[in-house]
């Protein structure tokens, strides 16, 4: 098996890292005193089921789009990791816009264990790229 191609890893690493990113925002922010007026409840259950979902697609949709592919090509492959990280990175962001919100770097934590776990899963391992 070839080895994958190193930009693939090194955008693998890039997307992920903007989940730290985002914990560092938030934790910056919570060493700020509170002066907004934003309401402080945020429906979390709905933020937790669109991540349910996209941790799904992020899955399912590369899946699916391979299956239908009729002439597949290492572009191809290539376009399909990237909708599965920005699927995954989407997750963090939805938590940091839920952390944010309630101003609370602890509700953060769900979103970023889901897309970390995405994350891992979807490492560029042994792919023809």
């Amino acid at each position: 098996m070839k080895q994958p191609n190193p930009i693939l890893k090194i955008l693998w690493c890039a997307i992920a890292a903007n989940t730290g990113i985002l914990f560092f925002v938030l934790n910056q922010q919570a060493k700020q005193p509170d002066t907004s007026t934003a309401p402080q409840n945020m429906p979390l259950q709905i933020f937790y089921a669109i991540s349910i979902v996209l941790f799904i697609a992020a899955f399912a949709l590369p899946k699916f789009l391979r299956k239908a592919a009729t002439n597949p090509n290492p572009q191809h492959e290539f376009v399909l990791n990237i909708i599965s990280w920005a699927f995954l990175d989407a997750i963090a962001v939805l938590g940091f816009i839920s952390a944010h919100g309630a101003h609370s770097v602890s509700t953060y934590y769900p979103f970023w264990g889901l897309s970390f776990l995405g994350f891992i899963l979807t490492f560029p391992r042994s792919k023809i790229i």
